[in-house]
């Protein structure tokens, strides 16, 4: 029997494994994405292993203590509950598992390119421990060839072009994660992206997805899964650095971004609203693009659109700063000696995730500007800044007076604004806010 009969043989019977719910399923990285994935494999009939080199993750499991804030309490205690599901520090236990899903974190480093050490050492785990035949599937975010030309390489022990020998030839495959945090849409009702290093590892993905989304959605290769990814992502920065760019630039005229994009939003074709902020935060918006600008200026095709929206993105915390400043100058106060307030500090509303958050750039502006710095977030008890560890502060009356400006960061729904529209402290309103609540005066601007 030839090396790919017996590929095709094992595979066959995997793809069985997956049908009968006997397989074993492990997941490494519980994170945003490994612990909703471990529930959904759960709930699907699967026995599912997490793995986090993380021991207080792994001890939080293990009893149902939260430690992802959006994340429903329940899908936690479910999972302490359920004796399909092993969380553990052992990577030892990949052994046991015929199907291993990646889902570590992919950062930027400090030069702002891709780092994608975790999906390294998780793909050295594999290698070292896993056995022939599993199924291993990549979901971290990341750029164009990462799964072909990092992971294959290593799990096999062989050069992506294999020049060090005939590789050998694993079920390899990639499937982005499509989570959408403090989203309340199931994310395994949303459509499913994969594709395999070739047409059997595509069809065995497909074989164990199918059994957890409603869903799936093949693609040629796993550089198209991939890319598609990033396209999704910067869409959206794209398109959020261009209302961005023109808040800052119809402010200038005199203009209301947001009833400029309201009116535009009437016409029912041709247009999609899109809305300004203080940044952008989170792994999708600030980074995904960057991932994609990296690798298209590394294979000598430079995105410079991407890598303006960006720049233009990158700008806008220092913009609302600037903002301030001349507003409390036209008031007779230099930004030095005033007292600031940040309100909001998770990248979106209602939820407790503080990746990237534009939240962080405010806060180290106006402390590196000479101004004295708070915020507060019913979500983000503190919050660690180049300032040192901040806490959030109590949004009452009494409060808030001790402040000379406040700037809305997020919008989340539990605060209560008419407090702030009580108090005569000048209101930098970055999300619309204040408007959207009915709340006016002369004490607050559009920024």
């Amino acid at each position: 029997m030839t090396g790919a009969h017996g590929k095709y043989a094992s595979s066959r019977a995997l793809v069985n494994r997956f049908h009968d719910k006997t397989a074993t399923i492990a997941i490494i990285g519980m994170g945003y994405v490994g612990v909703p994935l471990a529930h959904a494999l759960v709930k699907a009939g699967f026995h599912t292993i997490g793995i986090d080199s993380d021991e207080s993750r792994i001890a939080d499991l293990e009893v149902g203590q939260p430690y992802i804030g959006h994340l429903d309490e329940l899908t936690f205690k479910y999972l302490a509950a359920a004796r399909a599901f092993e969380p553990t520090t052992r990577a030892e236990d990949l052994a046991r598992a015929d199907a291993i899903i990646v889902c570590v974190p992919t950062p930027l480093n400090e030069q702002r390119f891709p780092d994608l050490s975790q999906v390294v050492a998780a793909a050295t785990a594999i290698a070292r421990h896993g056995k022939p035949g599993q199924l291993v599937v990549l979901e971290s975010t990341t750029y164009p060839g990462t799964t072909r030309e990092v992971v294959v390489p290593v799990l096999t022990g062989h050069s992506s072009d294999g020049t060090d020998g005939a590789p050998q030839s694993p079920l390899v495959a990639y499937s982005p994660e499509r989570i959408n945090p403090g989203g309340a849409k199931d994310f395994t009702t949303v459509a499913k992206l994969v594709s395999g290093i070739d047409d059997e590892s595509t069809r065995v993905a497909v074989a164990l997805y199918e059994e957890v989304f409603a869903e799936v959605h093949a693609v040629s290769t796993v550089e198209t899964a991939e890319a598609a990814k990033l396209l999704e992502n910067t869409f959206r920065a794209v398109n959020i650095a261009l209302v961005n760019e023109l808040k800052m630039s119809l402010g200038h005229l005199g203009i209301d971004i947001w009833e400029v994009i309201d009116a535009a939003a009437s016409k029912p074709f041709g247009f999609m609203p899109f809305y300004p902020g203080p940044g952008v935060g989170g792994h999708c918006i600030p980074v995904d693009p960057a991932y994609l600008a990296w690798k298209c200026r590394m294979g000598g095709a430079p995105l410079a659109l991407t890598e303006t929206a960006i720049r233009v993105n990158g700008s806008v915390p220092t913009y609302v700063v600037d903002r301030l400043a001349t507003e409390l100058e036209n008031a007779g106060q230099a930004l030095t000696d005033a007292r600031v307030l940040v309100i909001g500090a998770s990248y979106k509303p209602n939820i407790s995730d503080v990746r990237e958050s534009p939240a962080f750039g405010l806060l180290e502006d106006l402390a590196r500007r000479g101004a004295a710095i708070g915020y507060h977030d019913p979500y983000v008890p503190s919050l660690e800044t180049t300032e040192g560890i901040l806490h959030s502060i109590a949004f009452e009356s009494e409060q808030l007076d001790r402040f000379d400006a406040a700037i809305i960061c997020t919008d989340h729904q539990t605060i209560d604004f008419s407090v702030l529209a009580e108090s005569s402290i000048l209101i930098m309103d970055t999300r619309h806010a204040m408007a959207a609540r009915g709340h006016s005066g002369g004490n607050i601007v559009t920024a």
